[in-house]
């Protein structure tokens, strides 16, 4: 079984700058734009790989642009995961979809008025959330497609 191996300081550490950084009053979204279906273990390799630099020292040290551009990633990464992955995986997009509008909710409420200590908790449990949702998913293609080769990402903390 893959387990993907979260630095717990990254986690934090985003949401400190999430909590530093504000609300952006921005409803653009980015428009990905698919020429060509890549395999299912390819999405969801891209897929984990962009969790992994959302929630890497990296991103969080590059600021709220930085982590607003690598959530962006992440979203265009599992809608292409959805529309690749059928019936197979459905199960695990599932719950990684509602793991990232949990934690994109939560990052709409920093300063909304919103208690920000109930932000902060709100965030560390989203966070934690779509990470296990990530590692249930890369569990299961590997499991379930036989030639799937996902390597687990890994973040790098400083």
């Amino acid at each position: 079984m893959h387990t993907l191996t979260w630095k717990p300081v990254a986690a934090i550490a985003l949401v400190g700058v999430l909590a530093l950084a504000g609300c952006s009053s921005s409803d653009e979204s980015a428009d990905a734009t698919t020429t060509t279906a890549p395999s299912t273990c390819d999405a969801v390799q891209s897929l984990a790989d962009s969790v992994a630099t959302l929630v890497s020292s990296d991103t969080v040290s590059g600021g709220k642009d930085a982590i607003d551009s690598a959530l962006s990633d992440v979203e265009s990464a599992a809608q292409e995961l959805g529309d690749v992955a059928g019936d197979t995986l459905s199960s695990d997009v599932d719950t990684l979809t509602q793991a990232l509008d949990d934690l994109e909710s939560s990052v709409s409420d920093l300063g909304s008025g919103a208690s920000v200590s109930d932000t902060l908790s709100a965030l560390g449990t989203d966070i934690t959330a779509l990470v296990q949702a990530v590692d249930g998913l890369v569990s299961s293609a590997s499991s379930e497609l036989s030639d799937c080769q996902i390597s687990a990402p890994t973040t790098v903390a400083g």
